[in-house]
């Protein structure tokens, strides 16, 4: 931060009682000078941060506030947008966008269930240690997190998700696809595999059952 621009946070401040002059002669610079800088057109990089500002914002809120700046550059690049994590990282700190875990109201609004069937359904992932159950400083909201149980799923779920978009669609239909963060590409099939390397099915494989 230039020592203009901690001036003119500073005189927008309500708990700031000093003028600008007491300002500039405490930071050495001249007043006028100062005032000038107010004048100033704004830079063109400027303005191409305050343009992806408010695309951040926009996948921010879009995600009802969950999403850390990892997952925004990876919306921002397939979007088309250009731009380092660091970037995303340090214009999220700055514009105070601080990701949350889902809670709730938020399963509420995504899934559109009543709140009675939700409650049940999230307390039985709870009881079966898939989620736990944390509340805020105040405890007047709980938000809930995926345990190291309910991470494991994911490889269950990603089978089942491939198998739907491979059988529960007509040719050509289109449907949403499952993509990595990082560059926006379709994950590729789940395959189980050998030792050897060799692809897996049921006609290669069998249960060995535990002896009585």
């Amino acid at each position: 931060m230039s020592k203009y621009e901690y001036i003119d946070s500073q005189k927008n401040d309500p708990s700031e009682t000093n003028p600008v002059t007491k300002l500039c002669l405490w930071l050495a610079v001249s007043t006028s000078g100062f005032y000038h800088w107010l004048k100033r057109p704004q830079s063109a990089t400027a303005a191409r941060r305050d343009a992806l500002a408010a695309r951040i914002h926009r996948f921010f809120d879009d995600s009802d506030g969950t999403y850390g700046y990892r997952r925004i550059h990876a919306d921002l690049a397939a979007a088309g947008t250009e731009c380092s994590a660091e970037l995303v990282r340090r214009i999220m700190r700055d514009e105070n966008l601080i990701a949350c875990q889902p809670r709730f109201s938020q399963f509420q609004k995504s899934l559109g269930i009543a709140k009675n069937i939700l409650a049940d359904r999230l307390r039985a992932l709870v009881e079966q240690g898939i989620l736990t159950q944390r509340s805020n400083d105040g405890g007047t909201r709980s938000h809930y997190l995926l345990t190291e149980r309910g991470r494991d799923l994911f490889t269950i779920l990603l089978g089942l998700r491939q198998w739907g978009e491979r059988n529960a669609f007509g040719p050509g239909e289109q449907h949403s696809v499952l993509v990595e963060n990082a560059t926006g590409t379709p994950v590729p099939p789940l395959r189980p595999a050998s030792t050897a390397g060799t692809e897996l099915d049921a006609a290669t494989t069998h249960v060995r059952k535990v002896n009585p």
